[in-house]
């Protein structure tokens, strides 16, 4: 299958050649079936899981402060490269006019240097079928390159072109079967075109992956064996990536046991986003997605769940639906689930006498007759603690003992036990009772008589009075008696109350103003005979009242008393128009109407002068109005009212005219003091001013304009003397003279200084900087004697830079800054300090066979670059200093051993030397740790770990190497994959690993213990 998606919808060119190969599958997404994958058995199935290595190039990182580097083939894991130079380039997210990376922070440019091609060897299985993507675009306009696969020894099979501009990532993607006896297989991405034709610039790529299909396992385990009925017990779902493609989509379904609760929204995991949850309660299915999971990637989600229902054995059912990222093929796996037993968690019941009658100095036994029994702990009787046991039988009287257990779950239960002690009759009951009005009262209700001898004697008791009457509100007397047969009589007096209804009273002409905010409850209070104030119980049950509408309307109130007795009133409540009325000053024989602004419920206006009302005229719909007064308003001493009415009529507000007459122009005119040689006379003015100007010796020059409160007149070259006389005149719109100021005359000279920066003599900044302070508006440069024609002018921030070209070659030129003022006159002048570029280069030891071939470093002073001299020869290309003084020199293949004379030689940006340091050369040393391998197990790689310099790592079997090498990991681990043919038996075969250094010498040795 060969799928591009781009953001942009283009189309592959209907001019592409497709070619159909044997070997790969070319269908639509969408015809591709789903297939139904148990995780467990799938990896079982499955011979290997093929991935390539580094696919969204984050290793290594590029650090350069130019967002770009490049690097040996063999310090990017996984990849190699046709180049010439082996060189592969990597550029990260803030590269200048590129748009971000598709995964991680980087990716790659397959034009390095040069047209080449970048691949993987990966080992792979004849017939498994793997699925490959690629995000392409160009770097400064549309870029071409193929994706290629096959054996590397044979020709490469063309799957996609793929044809992108400089602004958008297009994404491809396809399926591949591997050919019969294939068991390496190169997947390669090889430069066609370029946009511009350079060669060391197009094609990026980035995420790119070519596996077999993703695979979820799914395990499920709950935190313990059981749990009880209302107890949590957490369920957790290990689900992890064991195929090769991402996992992407994963959808988990969870079905809860009835035996089982869940508590929506309690989800949580450590390690990946748990989204769209949703809990169907009816059938008991929790759904929920999580992240993508890359290649051997994991996740782990806790969902609690609580016991609701016995059981031996409660199971969820779990299962996922995905699919491999970027494709549309969907996949189900069924999970490995956990069971949990739920048992009972009852709390015990207490049973015995509710009420003991015990005779006078009795001996009282608590626990007697008491017994408690529980469904998971049986017969708890001897666990019964009695908390309070007060009882006297010395003392006639009634009192509570309570008891209290406790079961082995926690749950705990309590008991009251009333115990009277008898002697002479005694009479129990109420001693006082509420009733409602004209309710039925029976007098004999809650009433008992017991007896020490004869037990028993309620029969026996006798109402002596009774004048309880429920239609009147009060409180009555019921005197009782009773005689035992010894003829001891006890009498008891009860206290009847008949209890009256709340009464709730309101305020009377309740008024407010139409839009004004109305609190029902402000207005009301309630009070009750037994419960006293009841205000703060009253509801609203009805309210009509529309506070923006005039109009009369009602409330009703209701409040209950704690006997139950209801009382309900209603209250009127009038909302009354409004509004205001505001005027503006009038002036008489200027203004015509009186005007001002009106706001509420105001239709109508009128005027009154002197008691002498004015029609009443309908107002605008803008909330201003104009009324005419003509020459009803002629005086000063009128007294002049504007009147507001609603449309009813109803006078709503008025307000008095204030009346002026036409006050005489005024005004006020300053000046600031005045530099002869400056070319305008400033300052400010106040009141009617209209025009103003400028008189010189009795010379009156023309009058200009006056807007705002200050001014700017130009007076030229005119004024030239202290002696002069200035004088600034302000006028009203009509001519009329308001003031005049004389102008201070001050004249200065020109005052101030330069400091300048020091200059190198050979260094790549061909100007002289500084600041200057004072009337200095340019400098100019003396050398040797002569000055320079060509100015420098200061800028705001008094600052200045002077081009001094190749004019300065040696430390001994005699050069000044000369600093003049706007005038050409001479100011200031300073010497200039003249120095030479300089600086220190310091290096890291360098590891020679590592698998880092750069020398590391940083650099003071003047260095711009540094060249690598190794045995006597300089090598030609340049490292360039980083920001922060670092560099990085690739050496490549040039040293080769610890007695090479290796020297870094420093630059300025003339490429002038100006330091050298000699490297210090180190070897490389490492072991390694292996494993024991099984022999035809299921895990067909050998893993161990290394330490020091190990980069790569052969196998030796019966003392043949194999031709297959595999690399160190990151965390210093390698897997090194044996086929079935190459290790047969634990008991004849024998096994040796081998370390390597980056470039090839042999570090460690281990014998591969085979079991």
């Amino acid at each position: 299958m060969l799928e591009k998606n781009n953001t942009i919808n283009k189309c592959v060119s209907a001019t592409a050649t497709v070619l159909l190969i044997s070997s790969m599958i070319i269908s639509p997404l969408s015809e591709i079936n789903m297939e139904k994958v148990k995780a467990v058995s799938t990896q079982e199935a499955q011979t290997q899981v093929i991935a390539l290595e580094n696919g969204d190039f984050e290793d290594p990182v590029v650090t350069a402060k130019a967002h770009w580097d490049v690097f040996d083939e063999n310090s990017v894991p996984g990849w190699n490269t046709t180049a010439s130079d082996n060189l592969i380039e990597i550029q990260e997210n803030g590269l200048s006019k590129s748009s971000p990376s598709i995964s991680g922070n980087q990716w790659a440019e397959l034009n390095a240097n040069e047209v080449s091609a970048l691949y993987q060897d990966v080992p792979t299985t004849p017939g498994v079928k793997v699925r490959w993507q690629v995000y392409h675009k160009g770097r400064h306009g549309v870029d071409t390159a193929v994706v290629e696969f096959g054996s590397p020894d044979g020709s490469m099979v063309q799957q996609a072109e793929m044809a992108d501009d400089k602004d958008t990532w297009g994404l491809y993607t396809g399926e591949y079967t591997i050919p019969e006896d294939q068991t390496t297989t190169r997947f390669q991405f090889r430069s066609v075109s370029a946009a511009g034709g350079d060669p060391a610039a197009g094609n990026l790529l980035d995420n790119i992956q070519f596996a077999t299909q993703s695979v979820l396992d799914i395990e499920g385990s709950f935190a313990k064996d059981g749990t009880k009925v209302k107890q949590g017990a957490d369920y957790t779902l290990h689900v992890s990536n064991v195929g090769g493609m991402p996992a992407a989509n994963n959808t988990i379904s969870v079905q809860i046991p009835a035996a089982l609760s869940y508590t929506v929204g309690s989800l949580s995991s450590v390690n990946t986003t748990i989204s769209n949850e949703n809990y169907d309660a009816a059938t008991r299915t929790l759904t929920f997605k999580i992240d993508v999971l890359k290649k051997d990637a994991t996740a782990d989600i806790t969902i609690p769940m609580t016991g609701t229902t016995v059981t031996d054995a409660a199971k969820p059912s779990t299962s996922a639906t995905y699919n491999n990222q970027n494709f549309s093929d969907t996949y189900t796996a069924e999970a490995t689930d956990d069971t949990i037993a739920v048992t009972s968690n009852e709390p015990p019941a207490i049973t015995g006498e509710t009420q003991t009658v015990v005779q006078p100095n009795a001996i009282f036994d608590p626990i007697l007759t008491m017994a408690v029994t529980d469904k998971e702990d049986g017969d708890l009787t001897n666990n019964i603690v009695v908390v309070s046991n007060p009882v006297d039988t010395s003392k006639s009287g009634t009192y509570d003992v309570t008891y209290e257990v406790t079961d082995s779950d926690g749950n705990q239960a309590t008991f009251t036990r009333h115990v009277i002690v008898a002697e002479a009759p005694v009479i129990t009951g109420e001693a006082q009772t509420n009733v409602n009005p004209n309710s039925v009262f029976d007098p004999m209700s809650t009433m008992q008589a017991v007896d020490k001898e004869d037990g028993n004697l309620t029969d026996k008791l006798v109402i002596v009075s009774n004048n309880v009457n429920t239609s009147q509100p009060g409180t009555y007397e019921i005197a009782y008696k009773v005689t035992d047969s010894d003829g001891n009589t006890s009498t008891f007096q009860r206290t009847v109350t008949v209890t009256e209804i709340p009464v709730i009273t309101t305020e009377d002409n309740v008024q407010i103003d139409r839009g004004t905010a109305f609190h029902p409850l402000d207005y009301v209070k309630a009070n009750d005979k037994e419960d006293g104030d009841l205000t703060s119980q009253v509801k609203v049950t009805s309210n009509t009242v529309e506070i923006n509408q005039a109009g009369t309307y009602h409330v009703t109130y209701e409040v209950i008393d704690s006997d139950g007795n209801k009382a309900t009133k209603t209250m009127q409540v009038k909302v009354a128009t409004v509004g205001t009325i505001k005027t503006n000053t009038f002036t008489i024989t200027k203004d015509g109407y009186v005007t001002g602004t009106f706001a509420g419920d105001v239709a109508r206006i009128a005027m009154i002068v002197d008691n002498q009302v004015y029609g009443k005229i309908p107002v605008p719909t803008d909330d201003t109005y104009k009324y005419y007064a003509g020459s009803k308003i002629s005086s000063l001493s009128n007294h002049v009212e504007m009147v507001a009415y609603d449309t009813a009529g109803k006078e709503l507000d008025r307000s008095d005219v204030t009346i002026q007459g036409v006050p005489p122009t005024v005004g006020d005119i300053t000046v600031t003091e005045y530099m002869i040689g400056s070319s305008y006379i400033t300052g400010s003015y106040t009141g009617d001013v209209a025009r103003i100007s400028v008189s010189i010796n009795g010379d009156e020059l023309q009058q200009i304009p006056a807007s705002g409160s200050r001014y700017r007149y130009y007076v030229g070259s005119r004024v030239t003397s202290l002696d002069d006389k200035v004088e600034v005149i302000a006028y009203d719109a009509k001519g009329k003279e308001l003031s005049r100021t004389n102008v201070s005359l001050e004249q200065d000279l020109p005052v101030g200084s330069i400091i300048s920066n020091d200059y190198l003599v050979d260094g790549a900044d061909k100007y002289i900087r500084g600041t200057v302070t004072g009337d200095i508006t340019h400098v100019k440069l003396e050398l040797n004697g002569t000055i320079m024609a060509s100015p420098a002018f200061i800028q705001e921030d008094n600052s200045f830079q002077y081009y001094v070209g190749s004019h300065i070659t040696s430390l001994d030129d005699n050069v000044v800054l000369v600093g003049y003022d706007s005038k050409g006159i001479e100011v200031s002048r300073t010497m200039i300090n003249l120095k030479e570029t300089q600086g220190t280069i310091a290096t890291q030891d360098y590891l020679v066979g590592g698998a880092d071939k750069y020398i590391r470093g940083t650099t003071t002073g003047d260095i711009t670059h540094v060249k690598l001299e190794v045995n006597g020869t300089v090598m030609t290309s340049p490292a360039l200093i980083q920001e922060n003084n670092t560099f990085q020199y690739y050496t490549g293949s040039h040293i080769t051993s610890t007695e090479d004379n290796a020297v870094l030689i420093g630059y300025n940006a003339q490429g002038k030397e100006i330091s050298r340091k000699t490297i210090s050369l180190i070897a490389t040393q490492g072991t390694i740790a292996v494993e024991d391998y099984v022999v035809g197990g299921a895990d067909k790689y050998i893993h161990g770990t290394s330490t020091g310099d190990v980069y790569r790592l052969k196998l030796i079997v019966n003392g043949e190497t194999l031709s297959s090498k595999t690399y160190v990991q990151s965390g210093d681990i390698f897997n090194y994959y044996v086929a079935s043919n190459e290790i047969t038996s634990a008991e004849n075969d024998k096994v040796e690993m081998v370390a390597y250094d980056n470039m090839g010498n042999e570090l460690d040795r281990s014998i591969v213990n085979l079991r």
